[in-house]
């Protein structure tokens, strides 16, 4: 499957992910640890190992033997290019020929980290309980998924809705994003029942969402748990529309 954007973006894609892994390489202390932290990465990936193979024509296996040749011996800077530059050939090539498989094997990094529940086979949308007592939606990248978006968060927030109307201990679902703060995502989870509580405090902000341009607006919307009932009935509406849709 070939990527319609400019070569110009791929390539800058490329550049940003090369200086992200080396950011995150120069943060821990010593090689084996940045082998260790690359090894966790390269799971993910060989969870697709089949239908990269398929697609692509690229053994993944073999690019982490590669990887596990990387002298750690070497000295950091020299090791941390060595393996940038490896990786970044391989993971280049799954992102380019096929953006929405890389997008997906993204989206199982970020459920997985997070210890997240997935709500859904693409990974789209997850959740956790925090420490508040509120369920947190996290929705992961989404860029390729196109129209599915919208259905695939009503269906989810279906699935999670129901569930924790039988949780008593509970309070309700929370939601953060710069999803949150856009005119179509927004007005959906006013729909549904959500109330839109505007623009996060700035230190959370940069916390949890240091890598987001200041200029993105970011805001958060909550649904308590006396609104459940109305929001199944709103979500099931939504999600037989798609489904005719679909059809």
């Amino acid at each position: 499957m070939g990527d319609p954007r400019p070569s110009a973006t791929i390539e800058q894609d490329s550049r940003t992910w090369q200086l992200a892994l080396t950011q995150q390489l120069d943060q821990l202390p010593t090689n084996p640890a940045r082998a260790d932290f690359v090894y966790d990465k390269l799971q993910y990936i060989q969870m697709f190992r089949d239908t990269i193979q398929e697609k692509l024509g690229l053994d993944i296996d073999e690019i982490v033997t590669s990887f596990r040749a990387i002298d750690t011996a070497l000295p950091d800077q020299q090791f941390t290019e060595a393996v940038v530059t490896l990786l970044d050939q391989s993971i280049s090539r799954i992102r380019e020929a096929d953006p929405a498989l890389w997008e997906r094997i993204q989206r199982r990094a970020f459920v997985r980290e997070g210890r997240f529940t997935s709500l859904d086979d693409e990974d789209f949308i997850s959740y956790g309980i925090g420490e508040h007592g509120w369920a947190h939606i996290h929705v992961s990248p989404g860029r390729t998924l196109g129209e599915q978006k919208l259905s695939l968060i009503a269906r989810g927030l279906l699935t999670l809705v129901e569930l924790l109307k039988q949780q008593d201990d509970v309070k309700g679902v929370t939601a953060t994003s710069p999803l949150v703060a856009s005119r179509t995502y927004g007005s959906l989870l006013e729909r549904i029942g959500f109330t839109l509580e505007g623009e996060i405090d700035p230190a959370l902000r940069a916390e949890r969402f240091r890598t987001v341009p200041q200029d993105t607006p970011i805001h958060s919307a909550s649904l308590p748990k006396g609104k459940y009932s109305d929001a199944i009935r709103v979500l099931e509406s939504l999600t037989k529309s798609a489904v005719t849709r679909e059809r």
